[in-house]
């Protein structure tokens, strides 16, 4: 009954043929990491040039970044991995982080002062975190799919789910499971 009222031909999957299922997590926090260090960089740049230590219309040299570390010091948090903590001598150099300047980076920054108000603590938004992590299981899916469609596998089923992605293949060949590892 089953050939004859089916007319497309049915594909033996993992449970009933056998096969390779990789599943790998994409560190995600590698990406957030890197999106902080670039807002980092910018910072001390914005920073020297709020502080006077440089003209607004120029860019600081290494010995001008020297001079901000005497005023401000800027952390890269080690338990968050979008925390940028800036430790201010002064409560008027802290306030200088103000909505002006925080103008470029607000799509993507959250700005949140201490009681004495001579930390500042800036957060990658939620949803510009989320948007990282997406983009970067999006990416190394797409590099997997190609490597996948460069080996000229048949029947490879590539997916994702959450920061895994799994590569499904069938079949029962150990030496070519060995080559696609």
């Amino acid at each position: 009954w089953l050939l004859t009222n089916i007319p497309f031909r049915l594909v033996r999957g993992l449970d009933l043929k056998g096969g390779l299922r990789l599943q790998y997590t994409v560190d995600v926090d590698e990406a957030i990491k890197d999106k902080r260090d670039r807002n980092y960089d910018d910072l001390r740049q914005s920073l020297a040039k709020a502080l006077d230590i440089v003209p607004k219309d120029k860019q600081a040299t290494p010995e001008d970044l020297k001079k901000l570390s005497s005023k401000v010091r800027l952390e890269k948090s080690r338990d968050h991995a979008g925390t940028i903590l800036m430790n201010f001598d002064s409560a008027d150099d802290a306030n200088k982080v103000n909505e002006e300047f925080m103008t470029p980076y607000a799509r993507e920054l959250q700005r949140q002062f201490s009681a004495d108000h001579k930390r500042v603590t800036l957060r990658i938004k939620s949803d510009i975190e989320t948007e990282i992590r997406t983009k970067a299981v999006a990416k190394a899916k797409d590099t997997v799919l190609r490597r996948v469609d460069s080996m000229g596998l048949k029947e490879a089923s590539v997916t994702s789910r959450d920061e895994d992605i799994i590569i499904e293949i069938p079949g029962d060949d150990e030496k070519s499971f060995k080559a696609i590892k």
